[in-house]
């Protein structure tokens, strides 16, 4: 295939001529070394063994210029121009390699799928695998290594609650309606501190929304944790899960289950 027809000027042409040659012989070069090591692996791509992480050098933003005649193409739906486009980005994307390689790699999955109406099946697809793959254990183990890496969180989980906990002091019914995506894990000190209260420990109903893709089982353990933690600090709790919102603007009052005696706080800590 005639590289050149994709390309703006003869330097551009050039250059991914000689980058996607170069990729070939580095994809067999890893290949050979492998081989020696451990058996080969028969469906192994050429065009993803090059497993570089080098910056990119200035003047080579190739990806974003074959993306975007890729995507003009699907468009107008020029299919000899979207098989050689689709075929190209093949060649040279990888999800392991410089940044160029990984901008294709992704935004070409996304072109594939808009180019063969597959994007429906795709996402139930992968929606199905992540119910399968991910559990409670995985995305506590996720959360707690970026407030690891990233203190801050913890912070805002501190200052939050002590906020609430002040401008609901004295309240008998408080209402938290959660937006943010940190899996509950800034609730159990709240619970704490409403059981060491001197006055009567009031009862606590969490509200969380979900606006990003977790999986379901995930959050019904979250909530069955919750509440068996709530008992054990003596805590009146309840907790209610919103999910499937594409955006906020979807929700209302009637979802949200405010009552009238309710004194009620919404909380937004984003990772």
């Amino acid at each position: 295939m005639d590289i050149s027809l994709f390309c703006t000027n003869n330097k551009e042409a050039n250059f991914l001529q000689q980058y996607s040659n170069q990729i070939k012989i580095n994809g067999l070069a890893a290949i050979d070394m492998q081989s020696t090591n451990q058996p080969q692996n028969s469906h192994t791509s050429t065009s993803r063994s090059s497993g570089s992480s080098e910056p990119c050098p200035a003047g080579t933003k190739w990806a974003s210029r074959l993306l975007m005649e890729c995507a003009r193409a699907v468009s107008e739906k020029d299919s000899s121009k979207i098989n050689h486009l689709l075929w190209m980005l093949n060649e040279l994307a990888s999800p392991y390699g410089d940044c160029e390689q990984k901008l294709a790699s992704y935004f070409l999955q996304a072109l594939f799928c808009k180019a063969t109406d597959s994007g429906l099946r795709c996402y139930k697809t992968l929606t199905s695998v992540a119910e399968k793959s991910h559990s409670f254990d995985s995305a506590r183990k996720l959360i707690l290594k970026f407030q690891e890496v990233s203190p801050w969180t913890t912070f805002g989980h501190v200052a939050s609650n002590g906020a609430i906990l002040e401008a609901l002091d004295g309240e008998t019914k408080l209402h938290i309606i959660d937006i943010s995506n940190t899996l509950c894990t800034q609730w159990p000190t709240l619970l704490e501190a409403l059981a060491t209260r001197n006055d009567e420990t009031p009862h606590l109903k969490l509200t969380v929304v979900v606006t990003a893709n977790i999986v379901k089982s995930v959050m019904k353990e979250i909530g069955q944790r919750m509440e068996k933690f709530a008992r054990l600090m003596g805590v009146p709790f309840e907790i209610n899960v919103i999910s499937g919102l594409n955006n906020l603007g979807e929700l209302t009052k009637e979802d949200l289950g405010v009552q009238e005696d309710e004194a009620i706080a919404v909380n937004c800590i984003g990772p």
